[in-house]
């Protein structure tokens, strides 16, 4: 698919998510989380799973196989890292998509050419219980 689809793609899917869905999410959790951030992570997971790889790892050797070395999102020429993280992730979170689209010597699984951060400002995290 190339970029531009896939991009129209992804932007008519978070525009579709209803806050119900949100709702639904966070109250299926035994015990509901302080905020959003798990439900809102769990609807992108469910509805960018049927054509994205979710949690992709962004080299293909097995030395760098671990968590950290994980994209949330990934398809053929875009990756996309969501966060709700505090300050001191903010950094690794906005460094993974750019090695993920970087030439360097070690072999990548995609070599995203459009990378993608998703973060939440002050009045979303005061909108949301953040």
């Amino acid at each position: 698919m190339p970029i531009k689809k896939s991009w129209s793609s992804l932007l008519r899917l978070i525009k579709r998510i209803t806050d119900q869905e949100i709702i639904d999410a966070h109250n299926s959790f035994s015990t509901p989380p302080k905020g959003l951030a798990k439900a809102l992570n769990k609807v992108l997971k469910e509805k960018l799973s049927r054509r994205w790889e979710v949690e992709s790892p962004i080299f293909s050797e097995d030395e760098y196989s671990n968590k950290s070395w994980r994209l949330d999102f990934a398809q053929k020429h875009i990756s996309l890292e969501v966060a709700f993280n505090h300050g001191e992730a903010i950094a690794w979170n906005l460094l993974k998509p750019v090695i993920a689209s970087e030439l360097n010597h070690v072999k990548k699984i995609y070599s995203n050419r459009c990378r993608n951060n998703y973060l939440c400002d002050k009045r979303f995290k005061n909108n949301w219980w953040f």
